[in-house]
């Protein structure tokens, strides 16, 4: 499990040190985001919307798409992940969601991950 954990910050800090978005979240996650994940934050405005595209996972692989919101941060806050196979198809059910209770945008989206590892290994280890 430890190694599962040290890939998905190994991971949230390179897509994070990669992107150019802003956030405004609490001085918490903040902290948690350059202490925790060596995350450079970026605080200016996004001026342009951009296009997200999905992709078909490899053959014989399952990819899960997660997402959180909140409302407020902290606010009443829900995750959901979808599973599908390399034809895109739903796999076991399609997916799951949570009420997360009043959380921060950034326990949302780590829940979101949590939650998503802890379906996978139930259904496929």
């Amino acid at each position: 499990m430890n190694h599962a954990l040290d890939s998905i910050k190994g991971f949230i800090r390179l897509s994070g040190n990669a992107s150019n978005k802003s956030m405004n979240n609490d001085i918490y996650d903040f902290s948690v985001l350059i202490f925790f994940f060596y995350i450079s934050v970026w605080l200016g405005k996004v001026l342009q919307p951009f296009l997200v595209v999905w992709n078909f996972p490899l053959a014989d692989w399952i990819k899960v798409n997660m997402d959180g919101a909140d409302r407020g941060s902290p606010g009443l806050a829900s995750c959901a992940e979808i599973f599908r196979g390399s034809m895109g198809e739903y796999v076991r059910g399609g997916g799951v969601s949570s009420f997360l209770g009043v959380q921060s945008s950034l326990v949302v989206e780590f829940m979101g991950s949590i939650i998503a590892l802890e379906e996978a290994q139930k259904s496929w280890l």
